[in-house]
């Protein structure tokens, strides 16, 4: 892993951007302090660079229905033991129509992007001959040093950029700006190693977080995918805590449609935003927990944040009438939406 400072940043600078104790007035959270820890030299990494990575996600998992979907999340820079956890530990019927729904979606992907490579003669798609423009690496990173230099002066948006090679799917690049760890409410040079390592938490409890992945797939032939949900603090030194945020996730394609890029803005959302939100569109606001019949409002779910980890951890969702009901329930959506997408591309 090799890393580039960004621009230099004084002791003062450093602890109003990257400490747990400026957290933001949020308007649906009233933010306790963490103790203060004097850090004399800021940590100035915002960006991190990818030599190729042993596939660490686990050889004994490599053939289950999961490991191809869960290898970009983990990737992405998620707990490996989690996320397998939680998908191998699914009902099997669920387990099924999500692995049906994955294959056909991408299936239909593979004989889209056949079409577009045959169409256009199979050049590089504008001209310059052999594979084109990101089918092998992505652009040179160097390009995106203003890009950073604007989201590090930002202080109202949390920004994630992740570069991949589209060819095997792995990352190369890693950014964040300063506001991502004040969000997340830890410290930035704890986030950075996090996601290098592939140790970031989920966010989220068990159920919002099999919702969240069922979505991003049913969802992935869009570029841009607006979402709100209810992060948990990464810091439970104090006890569980969340704050609520709207998510947008652009992804940036090559010629073949292959995804060499993708940009995360988060951003805190008030109580009455969240609300509106979801009386538009329910789905757009923890998308799919509706299905469970979920449609708890804002100031209701950072009051219940607590409980809702203990009673949705896959666990208790396992164990009990109440959670086996929410997977039957969200496994009966899945299946409509997945019979609604196969007849679409047919």
């Amino acid at each position: 892993v090799s890393h580039r400072p960004s621009q230099a940043i004084s002791p003062s600078a450093s602890t109003a951007a990257g400490s747990p104790d400026s957290l933001p007035s949020f308007d649906n959270y009233s933010a306790q302090r963490s103790p203060r820890i004097q850090r004399p030299i800021p940590y100035s990494i915002n960006r991190i660079s990818f030599s190729p990575e042993p596939l660490t996600l686990g050889a004994e998992w490599s053939t289950c229905w999961s490991y191809e979907l869960l290898k970009r999340y983990w990737e992405f820079g998620l707990q490996a033991d989690r996320l397998l956890h939680i998908f191998n530990n699914l009902p099997a019927q669920l387990q099924h129509t999500i692995s049906y729904g994955l294959a056909t979606l991408l299936n239909a992907l593979n004989k889209k992007s056949s079409r577009a490579h045959e169409e256009g003669g199979g050049g590089g798609g504008g001209g310059g001959g052999g594979e084109g423009y990101g089918s092998s690496c992505p652009p040179d990173s160097s390009m995106y040093w203003l890009e950073e230099d604007m989201w590090n002066k930002n202080e109202q948006v949390a920004f994630l950029r992740i570069l991949w090679d589209p060819v095997n799917h792995r990352r190369t690049d890693f950014f964040t700006n300063d506001m991502m760890p004040r969000l997340c409410g830890i410290h930035k040079e704890e986030l950075v190693t996090r996601f290098a390592s592939h140790d970031a938490p989920m966010c989220m409890t068990d159920l919002e977080f099999i919702c969240y992945i069922i979505d991003d797939v049913l969802n992935c032939d869009k570029k841009t995918l607006v979402r709100y949900f209810r992060y948990g603090y990464w810091n439970d030194e104090l006890g569980p805590r969340c704050v609520l945020v709207q998510h947008i996730k652009d992804k940036q394609l090559d010629w073949k449609g292959r995804s060499y890029c993708t940009k995360h803005y988060m951003r805190a959302v008030s109580a009455e935003e969240f609300d509106e939100a979801q009386r538009r569109d329910p789905n757009c606001t923890r998308p799919l927990m509706w299905s469970t019949g979920d449609l708890r409002r804002a100031d209701e779910l950072s009051r219940d944040y607590k409980i809702d980890r203990e009673q949705e951890c896959m666990e208790n969702l396992l164990a009990t009438e109440e959670g086996r009901l929410k997977l039957q329930l969200l496994e009966e959506q899945v299946k409509f939406q997945v019979s609604q997408m196969v007849q679409h591309f047919r």
